[in-house]
C-alpha cells in the first residue's frame, strides 16, 4: 500500500463555524493515521493560533502560508520577513491610512 499524505485546512474545512472540531473528524483523522497515512494541518494562520489543535494528532503543520514547517515535532523550515522589508511595509502602510484619512476629512467637509 502506498502511504499518502493528507492536508487539512482550519477554517471551515477542520473546524466548525463555532470553532471546535466534531468528533467525527478527530475519529477520521485518527482512522487514517492508523491505516498508515500522514496527516497534516495546513493553514495560512500562525503556529501559535492553531497550537490547541494539535493535540488531535498531527504528522506535522505547515503554517504561516508555508512559513514554517514542522514533521513529528521537529521545525525543518522557518522564514521572516527581512527588517528592512518590514520598514518599507510599515511606511507604505502608514502613508496609505494617512491618505485615507485626509481623504475622508476631504469628504466630510464638503458634505458640511
Amino acid at each position: 500500500m502506498r502511504k499518502k499524505i493528507v492536508f487539512l485546512d482550519v477554517d471551515g474545512t477542520l473546524t466548525l463555524p463555532s470553532g471546535d472540531v466534531s468528533q467525527y473528524v478527530k475519529d477520521a483523522i485518527s482512522f487514517v493515521r492508523k491505516n498508515g497515512h500522514y496527516v497534516f494541518l495546513c493553514t495560512g494562520r500562525n503556529k501559535s493560533s492553531v497550537s490547541e489543535l494539535m493535540s488531535i494528532g498531527f504528522d506535522g503543520i505547515i503554517c504561516s502560508a508555508g512559513g514554517y514547517i514542522e514533521i513529528n515535532n521537529q521545525k525543518i523550515y522557518e522564514s521572516f520577513l527581512k527588517e528592512d522589508d518590514v520598514k518599507v511595509i510599515l511606511t507604505e502602510f502608514w502613508t496609505c491610512l494617512c491618505a485615507s484619512f485626509q481623504h475622508l476629512i476631504n469628504i466630510m467637509f464638503c458634505i458640511i
